[in-house]
């Protein structure tokens, strides 16, 4: 059984001098900056030059600058595993495989779907002629 007197000193940090606390697991923590520059860590030095890379500065449509996160052969690695997958788990001779176009749209309309902050919409709904 905890008395108050020892759950206050549990969640109390000790003050070391005025703005200096010590957290329970040894971390100092201070209200102003360190007096003494220190040299910055090596792993955390960045030694590539600002700016945009060469595949970047090819960028002329959204599509492309969508393409420098998710390219072709991520694309056909998502369509082989999804297709995989539903082989495994769905009722033979009904899946139909997904193409990579079909998993560009699929993007897409996520984007879109984040754009216009439809979160509630069900994914099947967004593939329905009739709403659109």
């Amino acid at each position: 059984e905890s008395t108050e007197e020892e759950t206050d000193s549990e969640i109390t940090p000790l003050i070391v001098q005025p703005g200096t606390f010590i957290a329970r697991d040894g971390t100092k923590w201070t209200s102003s900056k360190p007096v003494q520059a220190r040299r910055r860590a090596s792993v955390n030095i960045v030694e590539k030059q600002p700016g945009l890379t060469m595949k970047a500065r090819e960028i002329s449509r959204p599509a492309d600058a969508f393409n420098c996160f998710i390219d072709d052969e991520m694309v056909e690695i998502i369509c082989h595993e999804t297709n995989r997958y539903a082989l495994h788990k769905g009722e033979q001779g009904t899946w139909i495989d997904v193409t990579p176009i079909e998993i560009r749209a699929f993007f897409g309309l996520l984007l879109l779907a984040g754009c216009y902050h439809g979160r509630k919409e069900p994914v099947l709904d967004m593939w329905s002629e009739e709403n659109h």
